[in-house]
């Protein structure tokens, strides 16, 4: 893992009330090679993603074809969740984007912005709160 992203989770990490535990886990990106298009890519990725999600979690994930939410709408979704006293999953896909679906399963797909394009060109990843 690159170590401004080790370095921007952690700092973020820090700032999270102390109820609540934030991990980071890193899904190897499938490997490319030979005729396998985006798709077949795409797929393998998706398979380790959902091995790596807690049981029942609520998924989100991170999509340009996402919803646009406010930050105030935002952090009412979150302070819901932690009610509810299940894990949330953040998701972001490789670099070839998230599996259609994986998409389709998301219980919410939340707009990304260039920002994650950026962090899918370098790996997967999974964010639990």
């Amino acid at each position: 893992m690159p170590a401004w992203i080790s370095t921007g989770f952690s700092e973020y990490a820090h700032r999270m009330p102390r109820e609540s535990r934030i991990e980071l886990v890193e899904i190897k990106p499938a490997t490319r090679s030979g005729d396998k298009g985006a798709d077949k890519w795409m797929a393998v990725e998706a398979k380790r993603i959902a091995a790596a999600l807690p049981p029942r979690c609520v998924k989100v994930v991170l999509d340009e074809r996402g919803k646009a939410l406010t930050t105030v709408d935002f952090s009412k979704r979150i302070e819901r969740w932690r009610q509810d006293g299940g894990d949330v999953a953040f998701i972001i896909g490789g670099a070839d984007g998230t599996a259609p679906q994986m998409r389709q399963d998301a219980d919410l797909l939340l707009r990304s912005e260039e920002h994650t394009s950026e962090l899918q060109s370098h790996l997967n990843l999974v964010c639990r709160l």
